[in-house]
This record gives C-alpha cells, structure tokens and sequence, in this order.
C-alpha cells in the first residue's frame, strides 16, 4: 500500500495503474487518513487512475465513502478530474445527488468554487439550481451573487422564477449590483420602488440605483435626493459603475435639482463628496452647473478647502476657475491659502497665489500663510508667498536657538534665547536664498520697489547687498524706485546706500535723472543733486530744469554751477532756466536768475515753439501773471 500511496502523491498515474493491475485488491485498501484509491486519485488529480477505478468499482465503493471523490475533485478545482467523472460511460455508478455535508449540491458547490462550466454541465444533468442547504440557500443565490448573467440566459426558465422565486433573490442581486439580474427579477417581486430604492442606497448599488430612478416609476423626495448624490459621489472603479454615476448626476441636471440645497448630515454637498471620493468624472459634471461652489459644511469648510486638503492640484484649478472663493474662512479663520501651506503643497499655493488679493490674512491662532512655512521650513513655499507679498514683518515668527538653551537651578528650569525672523538676514539663518530672481530676471530688491511691496522693502534693507541691482531694461533699482509715486523707496534707497551709480544707463539711454525729470519729481531731483559727489554737466543741466521750475535754485546753483554749468545755456527746445522758472509760476527763481546771476530778460528771443517769455507770462493765470508782468517791466535788466 505505501508503495502505492507513494505513486499517488507523486502525481505518477504510470506506475499507480501498474500497481492497482498486479494488486487489484489494493482498489479497496485505505490509508492512514482514512482514504481509499479514487479519492486519494481525485485529490492528486490522476484522471487515468479515476477512469481505472469507475470503471474496476462498484456503485458503493464510489460512492459510499466519507466524502465522495467528486466532492474532492470540485473542492481542488481539478477539472480533468470532474470531466472523467461526467464522461464516464456507466453514469448510473455515480450518485450526482451526493452533497457535501452543509447540504450544498455539485451545482452550487461548482459555482461557489468559479468551476462555472462544470456547474453548466452538471445542471444539464438534472441537478437543480433551486435545492436549498441547510441554511436555506441554494445556487441560484449563487448565481445572482457573481452576476453570471450568460447562466441565468441557458438555465433559468420563466416557470421556475414563478415557482422558486424569493425576494431575497432580488435583494440580493440588489446588494451585489448585478441591475442584469435585478431587471430580469423585477417584474416577480413584490417590493415598492420605495423598498427597491431604499436597498439601492443601503447596499450603495450605484448601477441599481440608477436603473430605478431611470426607470420613472418613483419621484425623489429630498431625503432621497441627498442619498443619491451621496451614492452618485462615491469613488468607482469599473466603467460600468462610473457610467452609472454619470447617468444619475444627468438625470439631475434634468430635474433641475439645486446641488447647494442637498447636503448630508455633515454638511458636505455634491462637490465636497466628489473630491472627498475623488470622483473626477462626476466632479467635472458638477462643474457644468451655474451653482456658487462656496458653500460650506458644518466646519466652515467649502470644496476648495477639501481639495486642498485632498492636495489635488486638479479639483483646485477648476474650482478657482468657477469662481471659488481664495479668501474664504474657516472656522479657525484659516484661509485656503494658509490651509495649502499647512498640508505642504508648493504646487496649490502657487495656484492659490494666481487668485489671492490679500496674502496677510491671519486666522485665530493670529498666524498667516507666511508665518507659518517659515515655522515648518518650506522655503520653497516660503519665495512663492514672499514673491507674491508676503509680508515678514506681519506677526514674525520666533524660533528657539538650540545653542542657547540653559537648565538653571535644582528645580530644572529652563531659559532660551528665542530669535524673531522678522527680517531677510534671519530668514537666510533657516536657508532662505536671497539671491533668487523670479521669471522676470528681478531680484527681491527690483521686486519689491516695482510692486509695492514697502514692508519686505524695509526689512530687506537691513540686509547687505549691492543696491545696483539691474531689470531686464536695463532699470537700475533707483531708477525703478524713482518711478514709483510714493517716496519711501527712492528716500529708503538714498538713505541707505552711499554707493549708488548715478551715472546708470538704461536701455533707453536714460538715467536716473532723465526719470526724475520726466516725472516731475523735484524732491528726489534736489535729493540726487545732494547726494551726488560729482555730478556731471549733463546731469547739472537736467537737474536745473525741474529745479527752476519747482525748487529753490539759490540752494543748488552753487555746486550746479562746479560742474560748468551756465546758468544762461538753452536745452534742445531753445528754453532757457527764465522760461522754465515762469513755466512752474516761481518768481523767486526767476527774480534769482536775473538780478542775482544778471541774466538779461531778451524780450524778442523766442524757442523753438515760437515763445517769447512775455508769451509764457501771458499764458499764464491771472493770479501769478500780474506779478511777473509787474516785475518784468519794473526790471531794468531787460532788453527791448
């Protein structure tokens, strides 16, 4: 016998059928576990062997036996087996009523094993698909469960489903969402759509429940509409289920129904479960409607909260494209923004920053989205916020320095030198890069004078660094300072460095003088004349305009006049410093000009519009014309 079960085991159907053939005695021997020869054979999958004993034993030692080898053979899921079972000659040798000892048949123990094949063939047999076990289950349960909708086509017969049907049949086909089933079990059950609808939503049978409200046999009351969106939401996998989904959000949007108003228990609507599940499909239909998209849930959160806690860059993007509010508040007063920083996404604060107004916005903890990468060491996170205004001055963060921490004292108490980051040196200690440059080629200097930026501009000047710094135009950060209608940057520049290049071109040809000309700004031309230690006679010139125009010329015409300047010359329009000082309405300067500097008042000389200086005064109002026409007459410097 050893010798045999050896043969078995090793799958050696060869040397097994040699053995049975001299010792046919051994067809009815056992093994230690109890198991004769067919089995053992059913197990090890040797069909040759089980033909050899169907054929050698009879009905009793084949089927009598403690678990039947059919049994065995459909549990292993050895096919070869079962077919030498179902073509054997000799069927009447065979009990295919056997069960296994729950009460299943060979029907329902094939379908639960996936043989679905096998289970096609032994129904063919007459083994029914409707024989319960002891639990009252049979394999048409089975077959609902899988879906196996090309079994239920061959087998099932309409007289069998009006004699064996049950509802837990369609429950059933309910629960697994298998609506190929659950329409072929509709017309033999006795539940209400309100029923079938309530089983669609517990079991969360997306398909089911689409085809239910497809078919129009109910209308949705808003306790039912909100468990649709919530089914409708959920993530799918399969393109059925996502069809599924699809459908029933169109069938919604036919209905006109207002998304806003149906939310769960929670708060959350269409959109925030959408992203929760990140359910893009749906999503994007939702996206289709006119509905305002900052609604919030019970924590104040809208759905670009929820994207942004999901850190997708996509849900984010169409939300702020459809009008999501960037400055909404939670509960805690955090703003998206704030709430991006917090989960880390450098990618969602960029997107973020596109739509942000106001980046300084504090919550309840008196923090904003600054403040807080600072704290966590996103740099990266921390340039985009700075680029885009974040102020450093607002709230600064104050960190602890690990080498000067002391424990003083037996009862162990601590003391700690804390460090405020409320400006760009103690930023560049946590690895902040001053030296970066945005898409535009500026520097955070260039930058922060162009855009308005005043309190990183202050904070930055306590920072050395070279203050000739350059723009794509060739604009140095004077000359950029100098454009701009507040003085603070152009006062702050001249202020702190004594090093600037005055003499600066830009790409025009222009420097800082022909801007401060051009602008009109007189404060900043009398400051530029100060500060600079040898002005050139071009830049003299330039400078004496604005300044007989608007300023005081007795202050500067001294250290003007050291550069070879002729307080007489005549610019490219034929204008002498007499016309510009009646150009700007100053007398002084032009009372200063003629008696002081003994410039003669020539009546007929004209510039190249074609002006006499008595043609300035006349155009002038009647207020400050009386007084130039007074003087110029009186005057005897004057030539007729």
């Amino acid at each position: 016998m050893k010798n045999l079960i050896d043969a078995i085991e090793n799958n050696n159907s060869e040397e097994t059928l040699r053995i049975l053939k001299e010792e046919p005695s051994l067809l009815n021997q056992k093994s230690e576990d109890g198991w004769n020869v067919i089995q053992l054979a059913s197990y090890y999958n040797l069909p040759e062997v089980v033909n050899y004993c169907l054929a050698e034993l009879d009905y009793d030692a084949i089927n009598n036996s403690k678990v039947h080898p059919l049994l065995i053979a459909i549990e292993e899921k050895n096919e070869s087996v079962i077919d030498s079972f179902l073509n054997f000659e000799n069927q009447n040798k065979i009990n295919w009523t056997v069960k296994e000892k729950n009460g299943d048949n060979l029907v329902y123990l094939s379908l639960y094993y996936g043989l679905e094949n096998i289970a096609e063939r032994l129904v063919e047999k007459g083994i029914s698909c409707f024989e319960k076990n002891n639990q009252e289950i049979n394999a048409f349960s089975l077959i609902v469960e899988k879906g196996n909708s090309e079994f239920f086509n061959r087998f099932i017969r309409p007289h069998q489903l009006v004699e064996y049907y049950e509802e837990t049949f369609i429950k059933k086909s309910i629960q697994y969402d298998q609506v190929y089933l659950f329409d072929n079990l509709l017309p033999y059950t006795q539940l209400t759509s309100d029923e079938l609808f309530n089983l669609a939503a517990g079991f969360n049978s997306i398909k089911a429940m689409n085809h239910i409200m497809q078919s129009g046999d109910i209308i949705p009351g808003k306790e039912q509409i909100t468990q649709i969106v919530d089914l409708m939401c959920q993530k799918y996998e399969s393109q059925e289920d996502i069809k599924a989904a699809k459908e029933l959000a169109d069938y919604l949007f036919e209905i006109k129904i207002p998304f806003s108003n149906f939310v769960n228990k929670q708060g959350q609507s269409a959109w925030m479960l959408c992203i929760q599940n990140n359910n893009e499909e749906v999503f994007e239909r939702l996206m289709q409607s006119n509905e305002n998209v900052n609604s919030t849930d019970t924590e104040e959160h809208s759905p670009l909260f929820y994207a942004i806690e999901r850190n997708n860059i996509n849900f984010v993007s169409m939300l702020l494209k459809k009008k999501a509010n960037p400055h909404q508040l939670d509960r805690h007063d955090n703003t998206p923004l704030i709430k991006a920083v917090e989960k880390g996404n450098v990618e969602i604060v960029k997107e973020l920053l596109k739509y942000c107004q106001n980046i300084n916005e504090l919550n309840k903890n008196n923090e904003h989205a600054l403040s807080m990468a600072i704290k966590r060491r996103r740099m990266d996170i921390v340039s985009e916020l700075i680029w885009a205004g974040g102020e450093i001055t607002i709230n600064p963060v104050r960190t602890l320095n690990e080498n000067h921490i002391f424990i003083i004292g037996s009862g162990m108490q601590s003391y700690h030198d804390e460090e405020c980051i409320d400006n760009f040196m103690s930023l560049a200690k946590l690895g902040f890069r001053l030296d970066q440059k945005n898409s535009e080629g500026d520097t955070f200097l260039l930058h922060f004078i162009k855009n308005g930026y005043l309190s990183n501009f202050n904070a930055l000047l306590k920072c050395q660094f070279s203050p000739n710094q350059i723009d794509k135009d060739g604009n140095s950060a004077l000359m950029c300072s100098a454009m701009k209608r507040q003085n603070d940057y152009f006062d702050g520049m001249t202020r702190k460095f004594s090093n600037l290049d005055l003499n600066h071109k830009n790409n025009q040809g222009e420097t800082v003088y022909d801007i401060c000309l051009k602008t009109g700004k007189i404060k900043r031309m009398e400051e530029l004349v100060n500060i600079d230690p040898k002005i050139s006679l071009e830049n003299s010139k330039k400078a004496a305009k604005i300044i007989s125009k608007e300023g005081n010329l007795s202050e500067f015409a001294s250290k003007l006049t050291k550069s070879g300047l002729d307080l007489s010359f005549q610019d490219e329009y034929g204008n002498n410093l007499l016309m510009y000082s009646l150009a700007g309405g100053n007398l002084n300067n032009f009372k200063y000009l003629v008696e002081t500097v003994s410039m003669t008042i020539d009546m007929t000389y004209r510039n190249k519009n074609g002006n006499t200086i008595e043609d300035i005064i006349n155009a002038m109002p009647e207020s400050i014309k009386k007084d130039f026409s007074t003087y110029l007459h009186k005057n005897p410097n004057k030539k007729p």
